[in-house]
């Protein structure tokens, strides 16, 4: 441990007080001031205005950028995967998504991860995903889709309300075919998925990822503009291939990781009073 740094820019009892640098060998997701008054915890840690998340060696003081701890603020990142459907027995978008409970989500990035399997259904759609995003409030919500045509992973840019005349499993199609929620006819995401792509594809992943703005008509874009008419600044449709087409399960899986990665990076940069 070095020496440490003053506390300059929090509103928590530990103001001004003086706590230890961590080294490069400890997690700091959460910085726990070292006077330690009242227990205060401050949620994330600024350097020199950019946030740290997870292991890093630092050379200055440590701001502590916010009062609050993680358990008070938006915490959690949802990501939804799809049942069987046509061709697909098993769907490898809910085997990729599994796959993330296994990969320390939250000893590395620092967030919670809630992982969901959603049917191929309009109606299951229209009532589940609304209810997670008032259930848990999420920092983040990525749905997951398998794409026969793609052989890449792709980030889709935006959703359609209406056009889904496709029958899901049961047979059926949304009233007038159009999402029930939203207003608009064509809504886009506000990340820079195109800033995200490139930072993921200059990771060594040996996956290759790339944007759409055509998400298909069907259950994926369906359920894309359910999440996006709820908001759009933390929502994301991934479409990954069929398993073992292109790439394997675990790399797809360690493809997405580094992309919520990323993703909450900017969120806590550009977004740290809205959490």
């Amino acid at each position: 441990m070095s020496s440490g740094g003053a506390v300059t820019d929090c509103s928590c009892s530990t103001k001004g007080a003086v706590f230890p640098i961590p080294t490069v060998s400890q997690k700091c997701c959460i910085a726990t001031c070292a006077t330690n008054i009242m227990g205060s915890t401050c949620a994330y840690l600024r350097l020199g205005g950019q946030l740290l998340l997870g292991p890093s060696q630092y050379k200055s003081p440590v701001l502590c950028a916010n009062p609050s701890t993680m358990d008070d603020k938006r915490n959690t990142v949802v990501i939804t995967g799809f049942g069987p459907f046509g061709e697909h027995d098993v769907n490898a978008s809910w085997v990729v998504v599994k796959l993330l409970s296994t990969m320390n989500i939250k000893e590395d990035l620092g967030v919670e991860l809630l992982i969901e399997e959603i049917p191929v259904g309009y109606e299951c759609v229209s009532s589940k995903v609304p209810h997670l995003w008032e259930k848990h409030k999420p920092l983040l919500v990525i749905h997951v889709g398998v794409s026969s045509r793609d052989n890449t992973i792709v980030l889709e840019g935006c959703a359609h309300k209406s056009g889904y005349t496709k029958y899901d499993i049961f047979g059926l199609t949304p009233p007038q075919g159009q999402c029930s929620l939203g207003e608009n006819t064509r809504l886009e995401n506000a990340l820079d998925l195109k800033y995200i792509s490139s930072e993921v594809n200059k990771a060594n992943l040996d996956v290759i990822t790339t944007v759409s703005t055509d998400a298909g008509r069907y259950l994926c874009e369906f359920i894309y503009y359910t999440s996006l008419s709820i908001d759009a600044s933390r929502t994301l449709f991934i479409h990954v291939p069929p398993l073992n087409k292109t790439y394997s399960a675990e790399k797809m899986a360690a493809c997405i990781k580094t992309i919520i990665s990323v993703i909450i990076k900017d969120i806590y940069t550009t977004k740290p009073n809205s959490l």
